[in-house]
């Protein structure tokens, strides 16, 4: 086989965890969200694309590779003193309107597609679904890009961060 890092294809990543509504910090320095690779292969998602349904678009800078079968942290700010205390493999633009992503606390919608512009992942969610300072994460038997489709795959996280608020970026989700 080869070392070096593939493009995620479709099935090859999944947007696992999800902090929507930090406490312990602003939400333009504690968004966050998980990716995990669910291929026993390396792979490089420099060049990928956040976005929504609307107007949020923003792309991953820099080298960001993803181990096989691991997770990686996406942050709106990666430096752990501001974001509650995350370990962040990238940081992307944070932006409430335009040029860049951010997450609604209501309802919005989360895309990672790769650098050709082929949707990979998409998570939607209501009014409701982001609890206040925890994240929100997916049951494990439902860990695929259309198992994540249904809210009631997700379920709020418990894992103590060092900001206060809970959740378990960058490890195995809590069951629910």
């Amino acid at each position: 086989g080869s070392s070096t890092p593939a493009a995620p294809q479709l099935g090859d990543i999944v947007i696992s965890e999800l902090m929507i509504n930090p406490s312990a910090v602003e939400d333009k320095n504690g968004e966050w969200l998980e990716i995990t690779n669910l291929t026993n292969k390396t792979l490089d998602l420099s060049g990928m694309i956040l976005s929504d349904d609307g107007v949020d678009l923003t792309t991953i800078e820099g080298s960001v590779q993803l181990d096989p079968r691991s997770y990686i942290v996406l942050c709106a700010n990666d430096s752990g003193s501001l974001n509650g205390g995350i370990t962040c493999a990238a940081q992307y633009h944070y932006a409430s309107t335009g040029d860049g992503f951010a997450m609604a606390n209501a309802e919005d919608e989360i895309m990672i597609a790769g650098p050709d512009g082929v949707l990979l992942d998409r998570v939607a969610y209501a009014p409701g679904f982001a609890p206040v300072g925890r994240s929100i994460g997916v049951r494990s038997e439902q860990l695929t890009p259309s198992g994540n489709d249904h809210q009631s795959a997700w379920c709020t996280q418990i894992g103590a961060l060092q900001g206060g608020d809970q959740g378990t970026p960058g490890a195995i989700n809590s069951s629910c």
